[in-house]
């Protein structure tokens, strides 16, 4: 997910911000100036519409210091409240920009949740330790609440097949078909993913599940991704 020019802006000038109380010399104003024409030019780069300096002077810091005519102060609190505000609005954004999510229609949701319920339906049958059990149901819950989000995490969707297969290593019988239920799942959210990244923006209307691996009949047939789990049944 391509991140805003607020957030951008934040992440490229923020960390070489002057703090105000070490204004008071000479290398530390020079470090200010440079700072503040840093900013202003970003800001040329990176367009917001609340940037609180459109220009600054370019003659040298010792001349603004001598003539007692030193904007540097006043300009580097305006930065600081800018910086402080764009931290908040920014954080949620730049906090989530490495994680992998998806947009999914109401055709999507409809699917997964499907899956979602063969997969408990398996998970109650198979035979494994109750703790076992209670973690991957737990995952299940996240992931089926993940897709009533607005962005689905494809992470929330890998954590369940890694605690499938860790159950599964861990001595767990009859795991194969919620396995290959949820690699379905994750093939076809992998797939979903690159076409949104490719696109740039989230089509409004989203290719059917079929077409990406989410297929009706999914207690007989697997994804063309899948892989063979027979040593895990």
């Amino acid at each position: 997910m391509a991140l805003s020019n607020k957030a951008l802006f934040f992440q490229h000038v923020s960390g070489n911000r002057v703090p105000i109380n070490q204004l008071g010399n000479i290398p530390q104003l020079a470090l200010a100036h440079a700072f503040i024409h840093r900013a202003i030019a970003f800001s040329t780069t990176l367009p917001t519409d609340d940037f609180p300096l459109k220009n600054f002077p370019t003659f040298p810091y010792e001349k603004l210091e001598t003539e007692g005519k030193n904007p540097i102060t006043a300009a580097i609190f305006q930065l600081d409240q800018f910086f402080n505000t764009l931290d908040a609005e920014t954080f949620h954004e730049r906090n989530i920009s490495g994680v992998r999510t998806v947009v999914l229609d109401n055709n999507w949701r409809e699917r997964i949740r499907s899956y979602i319920q063969h997969i408990r339906t398996e998970i109650d049958g198979a035979e494994m330790e109750p703790r076992m059990k209670e973690s991957i149901i737990g995952k299940l819950n996240q992931f089926s609440a993940d897709i009533e989000r607005g962005r689905t995490r494809l992470d929330s969707c890998i954590d369940v097949f890694l605690r499938l297969t860790a159950a599964a290593g861990q001595g767990a019988r009859n795991l194969r078909p919620a396995l290959k239920l949820i690699q379905n799942c994750s093939g076809g959210m992998e797939n979903l993913f690159d076409e949104q990244q490719q696109a740039g923006t989230a089509a409004p209307k989203l290719p059917s599940p079929d077409s990406f691996g989410l297929i009706e009949n999914h207690s007989d047939e697997p994804a063309a991704n899948d892989t063979d789990t027979s040593a895990l049944a």
